[in-house]
């Protein structure tokens, strides 16, 4: 699912579902509910939003939105980066 880039909304902690992968209409109406997030996270990704533009708050370097497959090997490079964590040595043990 993609995030409508809403500066005004990230500030306030708030996401606003707009579409799925690839780019079709999300499926309900509950699917399109606002739903609030830790300030923390709201500020890192107006951030990121702001670094790296697009319209949406997942997007690669050329500010295009990111493949769920581009998303998934982030999260497991990333994971192999933190040491000691549970994630790190589950991720070994699956291949």
């Amino acid at each position: 699912m993609r995030f409508a880039v809403e500066r005004r909304g990230l500030h306030a902690g708030i996401v606003s579902p707009a579409i799925q992968w690839p780019a079709e209409p999300l499926k309900s109406e509950c699917s399109r509910t606002p739903a609030p997030i830790p300030r923390e996270l709201a500020l890192t990704l107006a951030a990121a939003v702001t670094a790296f533009g697009g319209v949406t708050v997942v997007a690669d370097e050329a500010g295009q939105p990111s493949s769920p497959w581009e998303l998934q090997r982030a999260v497991r490079v990333a994971r192999k980066k933190v040491k000691g964590s549970l994630w790190a040595s589950a991720t070994t043990r699956e291949r």
